[in-house]
């Protein structure tokens, strides 16, 4: 969970918090030792229909070990903030 996080976007699309996450697999378990890597892809985004600043980001996570075995895989589901078009930010 620790490497989901600090891989969350931040800044101007920060990550606003995460309502469930999908589809958890513990493929082999994780020993003392091994080190871990993550390997995050973006797989669909939604707009929010209630607040246009705000959008939902679906992903898959795959974590895998020191001989890149999968360890584990998720589809954690995050609400970020939309980064605002040029358009809106030059006509302020």
């Amino acid at each position: 969970m620790r490497m989901t996080v600090d891989n969350m976007p931040t800044g101007e699309t920060g990550a606003l918090g995460s309502p469930s996450i999908d589809e958890l697999r513990w493929t082999q378990p994780v020993f003392p030792g091994d080190r871990l890597r993550m390997k995050n892809s973006i797989i669909n985004k939604k707009e929010s229909r209630s607040r246009p600043d705000i959008g939902t980001v679906f992903m898959y996570n795959e974590i895998f070990n020191q001989n890149g075995e999968m360890m584990m895989s998720f589809m954690p589901i995050v609400m970020c903030k939309k980064k605002q078009s040029a358009d809106i930010l030059l006509s302020d």
